[in-house]
């Protein structure tokens, strides 16, 4: 399955911050932003990729606020990860 132009600036968004292109308060300044504003196009040219992305890199990101920025970085990296497929969930059951 192929990223639409919406998931792609997302994920673009994502993969720059992950690769250092920006700090922490800039992605936060304008995560939530260009969520509001591609997601719902996301869910209309990939659902199944929009889900899978709101279940590893948004959640992540939901859940990051108390985190150090390196540890930030480096959740927000795995998330990447396991969107892409370069990495399964730990399966423990």
């Amino acid at each position: 399955m192929k990223l639409g132009q919406h998931g792609q600036f997302l994920v673009n968004y994502v993969f720059a911050y992950v690769n250092g292109k920006m700090e922490r308060w800039d992605f936060d300044l304008n995560y939530s932003g260009y969520v509001i504003e591609h997601f719902p196009e996301f869910q209309e040219e990939t659902p199944r990729l929009a889900a899978r992305f709101a279940n590893t890199i948004d959640r992540t990101y939901s859940y990051g606020a108390a985190l150090s920025d390196d540890s930030f970085r480096e959740s927000i990296a795995y998330a990447l990860d396991e969107f892409c497929g370069v990495i399964k969930p730990p399966d423990i059951w």
